[in-house]
């Protein structure tokens, strides 16, 4: 039984690190993300391919001399050390994923924060939201690139996790938005214990991503928030995210 459940959760493992990579992939092409990488595209594209089969997503022939579906540890190590983290840190993200957390969580609300800060309590409200364009946690050095032939720029597989398309001036106001909601008195206590790192950033996730579900069926808002409903909705969700704190 021990068995079967190592490889169950090396194949979730592996499925995780899948959607990690189809992430950073977003809408750009398989190029660009062997680049980003270091893993070859036709390794990255029947990886893809495959795991869009396992889903039922209409997937681009397979290329054949590609046998070792999977992320080995070589792999692992070259992915790491091209986006500047550690092997420990991917792994990790990997299981957030496979626990229900976006993908990359901990790498975005802490980019250029300063941890367990109120800024840092606000990107975990916009992660809530469904908003995970608001930071980069690995920017590209912008450099000429080599050219690729096109057929790899029409392939493309079904969606792993809404990204919301917010512009760079919808972020900042969704992040002041953020900000004056975790700052209101209600929240006086949440905010500290948060601050104080009584509560982790997952406890807040998982606090927040409910009260935005509860809004969501309440209002009956479908898609995204935009920054009128979440500017109108501070007091409703400052009740909410305190109600659900307490009650936790």
């Amino acid at each position: 039984m021990s068995d079967t459940k190592t490889l169950d959760r090396e194949k979730d493992l592996h499925t995780a690190i899948t959607e990690l990579i189809l992430f950073l992939k977003g809408d750009g092409t398989v190029s660009s993300l062997q680049k980003k990488t270091g893993i070859h595209r036709n390794m990255l594209t029947a990886i893809f391919n495959e795991y869009c089969k396992q889903r039922g997503y209409e997937v681009g022939p397979s290329n054949p001399r590609i046998k070792k579906l999977y992320w080995g540890t070589n792999s692992l190590i070259t992915i790491a050390r091209n986006l500047g983290i550690r092997v420990s840190e991917l792994i990790q993200a990997a299981e957030d994923v496979q626990e229900g957390f976006p993908p990359w969580f901990q790498l975005r609300i802490s980019h250029d924060t300063p941890p367990h800060s109120v800024y840092e309590l606000g990107n975990i409200f916009l992660e809530a939201l469904g908003c995970l364009t608001y930071a980069d946690p690995f920017p590209e050095v912008p450099q000429k690139e080599r050219q690729y032939h096109r057929r790899d720029e029409i392939l493309s597989w079904g969606p792993i996790y809404r990204i919301e398309p917010y512009t760079k001036e919808e972020c900042c106001s969704m992040v002041r938005i953020a900000i004056q909601t975790i700052e209101s008195s209600e929240l006086k206590e949440f905010k500290g214990k948060y601050l104080s790192g009584a509560i982790t950033s997952k406890d807040c996730y998982r606090i927040m991503k409910k009260a935005v579900n509860v809004l969501r069926e309440h209002d009956r808002i479908e898609g995204r928030f935009d920054t009128n409903q979440l500017f109108g909705n501070r007091d409703a969700f400052s009740s909410i995210i305190r109600y659900l704190f307490e009650e936790r």
